[in-house]
């Protein structure tokens, strides 16, 4: 435990110093690998945003380093943090703000010193990382429980005496479900606002980065689970099976001879002249109206984004 107080207090001085002289060992090796990823990433940002973003990525690893530093004073001191402090540095500490902002100084998107402190993109990272440290927190309570580390479930259980395990994961499991329904709406819902699109859709597919690494079981500690899809992902050709269905369209268009057959000459005039009607009113290809009536949005939503199966599971709960 004193190693792991030592390597810590180590990582937090070098990160917040940033300044590399006259560290030894385990200090130089940490201040090296994390200068060292910094710089790589400013270097590469630069050609995509024009501008030097060093002191940003300082800023936000000042931020994480102050909070892993903080769980290991908890952790050392056999101290157990209220919820609302836990939340506070548990949102810092997961990192996914880091995964998401780095993605997105390196993407082709050119973004202005405001976007960072925009209100929405605030409000989207916030909930990007509580939706992250819910996740980890609901398939590793054991593990960091038997490490002597703080975790949500735990915390909920000494709050609330009378609750059992599965109280506590009930309780992270339904506002889990609530802020992943909040940052989806913030996503999909455009409200004219300077914030671009693919800021928000980076957060959301952190977001679902994480929900494959906790999906069902602690696989991010895990040195082979996920093995098979990363390999899957950068090794293997993605293989395409040819559809058995017929089109709707087709299956449309025999039903519609069949019954027109079947009818009086007056009758089919009368329901042509329906069907160019329905035609006519029909909204164009994009278009909101019909389409999201089922989700229970209203205008301006891209619908491109609701193909994966995982969000229209979500959405599709958040009827009005």
């Amino acid at each position: 435990m004193e190693e792991t107080w030592s390597n810590t207090m180590v990582g937090t001085l070098l990160s917040l110093r940033w300044d590399g002289r006259n560290l030894i060992r385990d200090g130089k090796v940490l201040f090296s690998a994390v200068h060292d990823h910094v710089n790589t990433i400013a270097k590469e940002a630069f050609h995509q945003q024009g501008r030097d973003i060093t002191i940003d990525l300082r800023q936000m690893w000042n931020g994480a380093v102050n909070a892993w530093l903080k769980e290991a004073e908890w952790s050392r001191n056999n101290y157990l943090p209220s919820i609302e402090e836990y939340i506070e540095v548990g949102m810092t500490s997961i990192a996914a703000d880091l995964v998401s902002d780095h993605a997105i100084y390196l993407s082709p998107l050119e973004l202005s010193n405001e976007i960072p402190h925009h209100a929405r993109y605030e409000k989207v990272s916030e909930l990007t990382m509580l939706c992250a440290r819910l996740l980890n927190d609901l398939q590793s309570y054991e593990k960091e429980s038997k490490e002597g580390k703080s975790n949500l479930v735990v915390l909920i259980m000494k709050a609330n005496p009378n609750a059992t395990t599965q109280d506590a994961i009930a309780c992270i499991e339904k506002i889990l479900d609530q802020k992943k329904k909040e940052l989806v709406e913030k996503i999909l819902i455009d409200y004219n606002d300077s914030l671009p699109r693919q800021c928000k859709m980076i957060h959301l597919g952190t977001l679902k980065a994480f929900q494959m690494f906790f999906n069902g079981t602690n696989a991010f500690d895990s040195p082979t689970q996920l093995l098979h899809e990363i390999n899957k992902a950068f090794y293997e050709d993605l293989t395409m099976k040819a559809s058995k269905l017929t089109p709707l369209k087709d299956e449309q268009s025999r039903l519609d001879v069949h019954v027109n057959a079947s009818m009086p000459k007056e009758n089919r005039l009368a329901s042509k002249s329906q069907a160019c009607l329905r035609k006519c009113n029909k909204p164009s290809r994009g278009s909101w109206a019909t389409p999201l009536r089922g989700f229970g949005f209203r205008p301006r939503v891209n619908l491109s984004v609701l193909k994966s199966p995982w969000f229209n599971n979500h959405i599709t709960r958040m009827r009005v």
